[in-house]
Formats: C-alpha cells, structure tokens, sequence
C-alpha cells in the first residue's frame, strides 16, 4: 500500500488508536462513540504497535498536541487486527471493515481502518453498528494508561509542558 512499507497488516497484530481530549473524550471521560466514525468516510488512522518505534510514536503524539493548544493525550484503545477484519457488514456475513499499510515516511507503523463496501452507505443504522463492534472490538471503552503505554516510553519522550495538559 505504502513505499514507506514493512509489510503488509497481519491478522495477529495488534492495531492501537490514540485517544486525544477533546475530540475522542466526553467531559465526563468516557470515550465519544465518534472515535471510529471516520472509518465510514476517509479512514481512521491507527498505529501498528508491533511496528512503531517509540521515536515515531512520541513525534505523532507530539505533533498531534501541537496542533492545537486544547489537546491532551488521554491514552490508548487496543485491539487484534483479526478481531476488527472479524466484524461482519449488518446485512449479512461479509467483511465489515479492512485495516491497510498506509506507512508515512516519519510513521512507518501509520494504519488506516476503512469501512467496506458491504456496509450500505444508505443506511445509518448500518454505519452506527459497526461503530459499536468497533468499539467492542477495541474494549468496549477501556483506555489504556497513556503513562503506562509502551512502558512509559512515549508519556516520558514528551515534554513537560504536553504532559501537564489537561482534558478540557
């Protein structure tokens, strides 16, 4: 998919999403159920935490925060990738959502989620149930510690300043 390629997605590896404040996080902390809804339109970026170096990952949380003053990491949600190729479009038993090599050349463990073509685009009902197996398949909500993430590698790679931004 990529030059910037390692290899193709494996089923076994495991497929991370960043979740930022304010645009993944509700005020009382839960995660929005528009965590994957760009799955449905132009993708949705996720990591190949197998392939990411801690560097890659510290510069795409960096850079992400950067962008705007309001955005805090909050932390991670998780999954195989053979639990989200598992999803099944709600009209019958075809493959619901693909996960793709979209290495950048700063991001060799850059991903993208896209829902496929056995999803009616006509109907939201359909959209909105795999946006609820996604979030099944990624823990039912469960955000993984961001200080505790890769170790603490990428939390301690950031710069006092971004670790003391708050979710708004």
């Amino acid at each position: 998919m990529s030059p910037h390629s390692t290899r193709p997605v494996s089923g076994s590896e495991v497929i991370v999403r960043f979740v930022f404040s304010p645009l993944h996080v509700a005020k009382n902390g839960d995660l929005k159920p528009s965590l994957f809804s760009q799955v449905a339109t132009n993708g949705c970026s996720v990591q190949r935490d197998d392939v990411a170096t801690d560097d890659e990952l510290i510069a795409f949380v960096r850079s992400f925060l950067l962008a705007k003053e309001n955005r805090a990491w909050i932390g991670v949600v998780s999954s195989s990738c053979d639990s989200i190729r598992a999803i099944s479009a709600p009209a019958g038993k075809k493959r619901a959502v693909c996960v793709y090599d979209t290495a950048e050349s700063h991001n060799q463990a850059h991903a993208e989620m896209f829902q496929t073509r056995h999803v009616s685009q006509a109907s939201e009902a359909d959209a909105l149930e795999v946006r609820r197996s996604l979030f099944a398949a990624f823990g039912n909500g469960a955000i993984g510690d961001r200080q505790m993430y890769k170790q603490g590698a990428i939390w301690n790679g950031l710069s006092a300043e971004l670790q003391a931004r708050k979710p708004k």
